[in-house]
């Protein structure tokens, strides 16, 4: 999740109270096409937790014995999913020089919110991505000029018309604000997991027979 901008505190029942959440329910609800914190809940707190990688997988530290795995989903027994503000936009599409639309309207209008003096015209053109760009630098976000979600979840709450459908899109190739967060997640989970399994290991050459620290 770091890898994707999102801090996490530790421990699955504190992951479970303190993350801020978009979403979150049981796991029967979860939506099987995103990245999400799965969780197990056991006397009424949170036991354990791993992280569902959107394809069907989970990756997990399983113990001691076993150190970080990766399972189906459907191979482990989780009762709960959280999916942390930030990791989705929501249905906010990624926006960069050259789009129009309602959108761009409502990123014109939210920036202006925000000290930009944009004329709301709907048009993505040099004068909103510079003032993208002056927010994102503001921000401590890479001044790219282009209203990924990172750059959307700075900006806050914007008022998305009731009646309105986001249009389907593709992320962009090449856009360090809209990077695939599943690629982004799995790539952070498979350097914990080396991590984790070299310290089990160094671990394992420390204890004796009956498991414990020389």
């Amino acid at each position: 999740m770091a890898a994707a901008g999102i801090p996490l505190v530790s421990g699955a029942n504190s992951q479970w109270e303190k993350t801020r959440y978009q979403e979150r329910g049981k796991i029967e609800d979860m939506p099987r096409d995103r990245v999400a914190l799965v969780f197990r809940q056991d006397n009424g707190r949170m036991a354990h937790v791993g992280v569902y990688t959107g394809d069907g997988r989970v990756i997990h530290a399983r113990g001691h014995a076993y150190g970080v795995v990766e399972n189906m989903l459907d191979e482990v027994r989780f009762t709960h999913y959280l999916i942390p503000t930030g990791l989705y936009d929501g249905g906010l599409p990624t926006l960069r020089r050259g789009n129009t639309g309602e959108y761009v309207t409502m990123l014109q209008q939210a920036l202006n919110e925000r000290g930009a003096q944009l004329e709301v015209d709907g048009k993505y053109g040099s004068a909103t991505e510079k003032a993208v760009k002056a927010f994102q630098e503001a921000n401590g976000l890479k001044a790219d000029g282009i209203c990924g979600p990172k750059t959307w979840n700075a900006i806050g709450p914007v008022q998305i018309p009731d009646d309105h459908e986001p249009p389907e899109q593709e992320l962009p190739d090449q856009d360090g604000d809209a990077a695939d967060l599943v690629v982004l997640t799995r790539k952070a989970l498979e350097e914990v997991r080396d991590t984790v399994n070299q310290v089990l290991n160094r671990l394992n050459t420390m204890m004796n027979d009956e498991g414990m620290l020389l």
